[in-house]
């Protein structure tokens, strides 16, 4: 159940090895990929074969043909338990915490931020922090977005004040988002 605790790793490496030419220098990379690949499977098999069905008779007849009856059984009765239940309930509710969500999907700060330079240098964190929050038009979102909104322009009203002004001393990032925390940069991923 668990990426981690797997002790099949130096198989997969050898397996992989045997059917690509990978250099010895790509392991770490190669099982970061597979255990990702692991975790996106078992998130997709949980949605549409546990989640999708209302009881276990029901999720035994949707089985997925690759999986066999034991191993469906046990999984069943796995994702029923309370450990993962629990694990559930307290990623939903701190899910639901993020005061400003991140809304470019999987697309990194990386990216974004070589997509505004293209236009545009120095970018300003503020720049890439409307453009990693800002909301697709025409989109159903679940919750609201009044936090980040107000954020947004609050940046927006202290940048118009400087160029009136003709100061550029204050962030108008830090100003609205307060100091950055030791240790850490907020919107480099």
């Amino acid at each position: 159940m668990d990426w981690r605790k797997m002790d099949t790793k130096d198989d997969l490496w050898t397996y992989t090895k045997l059917k690509y030419d990978i250099p010895d220098a790509a392991k770490t990379w190669t099982l970061f990929s597979i255990g990702s690949a692991w975790r996106r499977h078992k998130n997709q098999l949980k949605k549409y074969y546990y989640d999708a069905y209302q009881n276990d008779e029901v999720r035994m007849t949707k089985r997925p043909d690759y999986i066999t009856e034991y191993q469906f059984k046990e999984l069943l009765k796995y994702w029923s338990s309370d450990k993962p239940q629990r694990s559930s309930e307290i990623h939903k509710e701190n899910r639901k915490k993020l005061t400003d969500p991140y809304t470019a999907g999987k697309t990194s700060f990386v990216v974004i931020r070589n997509e505004l330079e293209k236009t545009k240098e120095p970018v300003s964190l503020k720049e890439i922090f409307v453009a990693t929050r800002a909301r697709k038009p025409g989109r159903v979102y679940k919750d609201s977005d009044e936090n980040t909104t107000s954020k947004i322009a609050e940046m927006k009203k202290i940048e118009t004040q400087q160029s009136v002004d003709g100061s550029q001393s204050v962030d108008a990032f830090s100003s609205v988002m307060g100091p950055e925390h030791p240790g850490r940069l907020r919107l480099y991923g």
